[in-house]
């Protein structure tokens, strides 16, 4: 097994744990480990590069590339701002959406329908990239689940009235996304920790490219959003996050219009 294929095995496996917990602390701290070999696989696939420009190799083959998650349900939109907390958080990649979009679902009785969508859709390096969607459907998930006891939990959220309830677990989703991207942001800070200059420049260069791929495609860099619903702001916050870092508050999220 290889050094990269080991990370990401234990990646995946650590986000299966945290999706697969009802008690949010075990949930917290399998993300954060995660988050954790995630920022550090970046870092030492940046010392390998660095160490093979500085031998007079080639710069490793990889090419940019786009891949999508079709975002479906009534929480879309949600789940659409959850994955910009978190694409903003990582520096090697960056993210565009299509709005009003309709993807083909495939139902339970094997049949399948046509249903309005969000196609979500994140650019960058292919290994980022795959990092990337392989920890965005596992937060889709795990803010899913986290919303059912939040809401069961309080019992005043039943005198909500149909659109405020709607709002308010609209805002708990995207804040889970706030948070997580903080815990993300902060990993990627204490990773980065004794990083040599070529590293370094390595993922200076690949942030680069991959903000001259969206320049050359036109793909514009909107303002950061706030849409919050009158509750569930703080809770999907604390939810995805569970303790402030202190680091700068999430912005320049990237999207198309």
């Amino acid at each position: 097994m290889t050094a990269s294929v080991d990370y990401v095995d234990k990646i995946t496996k650590l986000l299966n744990k945290a999706q697969g917990t009802d008690v949010e602390a075990e949930a917290e701290a399998f993300r954060d480990k995660a988050y954790e070999l995630m920022a550090q696989f970046r870092i030492d696939e940046a010392e390998i590069e660095a160490r093979r420009r500085a031998a007079g190799g080639s710069r490793k083959d990889e090419k940019i590339v786009e891949k999508d998650i079709p975002l479906t349900g009534v929480f879309r939109y949600g789940l659409r701002d959850l994955s910009f907390f978190v694409i903003d958080a990582m520096p090697d990649v960056s993210a565009y959406f299509i709005d009003n979009a309709r993807t083909e679902v495939k139902l339970a009785n094997g049949k399948t329908r046509w249903a309005e969508s969000v196609i979500f859709i994140v650019v960058g390096y292919e290994s980022d990239v795959d990092q990337a969607i392989l920890l965005l459907t596992s937060l889709h998930l795990q803010a899913a689940t986290a919303l059912v006891p939040w809401w069961n939990g309080e019992s005043w959220h039943r005198t909500l009235g149909r659109g405020e309830a709607f709002r308010s677990k609209r805002s708990f989703i995207r804040s889970f996304g706030a948070g997580a991207g903080q815990k993300i942001r902060l990993a990627t800070v204490k990773a980065r920790v004794g990083m040599t200059s070529g590293a370094e420049l390595v993922l200076r260069d690949k942030s680069v490219a991959v903000q001259d791929y969206l320049a050359k495609y036109q793909m514009k860099h909107a303002k950061n959003r706030n849409q919050n619903g009158p509750t569930g702001s703080k809770d999907g916050y604390d939810a995805g996050q569970r303790a402030d870092t202190g680091e700068k508050k999430v912005g320049n999220r990237r999207m198309i219009e």
